[in-house]
């Protein structure tokens, strides 16, 4: 299933892979599709902190220009807001079931089951970004994963054997990197 979307990420338009991949997924594990949906969300989030993190250390350390080193250190910011509201959601996930509860239960009674389960489902996979078990190897896996995306962005643009140094090549490699993941 994540070989066929990342085809489909290959040869479709706006990352429509993904959509296929939640298809794959409700199907293979018999799951709803919106909560197929919501779990690729949640990976995407923490495939973005990630990714945000890394491009922040090495604007940081090695700016391209000034403008570089804002944009990294706003990105920081805003995963540190990210993760503080994550935080008080996982304080309050009581509270955050209670009313996608509730919500469901409203929408059934206007005659909208199938809607109410898709909400459902997707909020219960969105639950599981602050629900995950092993947070830190999850970060830790992500950030493995990403190391090997730059290693081989790296190593594409030394097979080209431009005549750069290593910071250039990093400063390089950290922005193909950004333009090819956005």
């Amino acid at each position: 299933v994540t070989m066929v979307g990342y085809m489909g990420n290959n040869i479709l338009p706006l990352r429509m892979g993904e959509l296929i991949r939640a298809y794959g997924i409700s199907k293979k594990q018999n799951i709803i599709f919106s909560g197929a949906f919501s779990s690729l969300v949640v990976e995407r989030i923490v495939d973005l902190i990630t990714f945000i993190l890394i491009t922040t250390a090495v604007f940081s350390i090695f700016p391209m220009t000034d403008l570089t080193q804002k944009i990294s250190i706003a990105g920081f910011l805003i995963v540190i807001g990210f993760l503080a509201f994550s935080s008080i959601l996982f304080k309050y996930n009581n509270k955050f079931e209670t009313w996608y509860l509730k919500k469901q239960r409203q929408l059934i009674s206007r005659n909208k089951k199938t809607i109410a389960n898709h909400f459902v489902g997707f909020c219960r996979g969105i639950s599981s970004l602050w629900q995950n078990p092993r947070p830190l190897q999850t970060l830790f896996l992500s950030f493995m994963l990403w190391g090997m995306y730059f290693t081989f962005t790296l190593l594409s643009i030394h097979a080209f054997n431009f005549n750069l140094n290593i910071l250039d090549t990093m400063k390089m490699g950290i922005l193909v990197l950004t333009f090819v993941t956005f």
